[in-house]
């Protein structure tokens, strides 16, 4: 019986972890779209008083890698797999 609840124990754990999961990664990508769609809205101001010559919306979709890059910073995700690969690569190194 014991057994039984341990093994229970374990698959709801296993479950809430991958639940946890997909929603950080979830996470990143609302907050790629937010900044996205901030910096849309500053370059269209930006645009209208002529300072720019660009489209809006062509600067916006060269922004989307930065926006997720920092929705990966905001996450902690960049974080946590810089220290996994300093541990990787610092196996059998004193």
């Amino acid at each position: 019986m014991s057994l039984a609840l341990q093994r229970s124990m374990n698959e709801t754990a296993r479950s809430q972890m991958a639940m946890q999961t997909t929603i950080e990664g979830l996470y990143i990508f609302i907050v790629a779209f937010y900044l996205t769609e901030l910096a849309r809205i500053v370059f269209e101001a930006l645009k209208e008083q002529g300072i720019l010559k660009t489209s809006p919306n062509l600067l916006a979709a060269i922004f989307i890698p930065f926006a997720i890059g920092a929705g990966l910073v905001l996450s902690g995700k960049a974080g946590h797999w810089l220290r996994e690969q300093r541990a990787g690569g610092n196996e059998g190194h004193p």
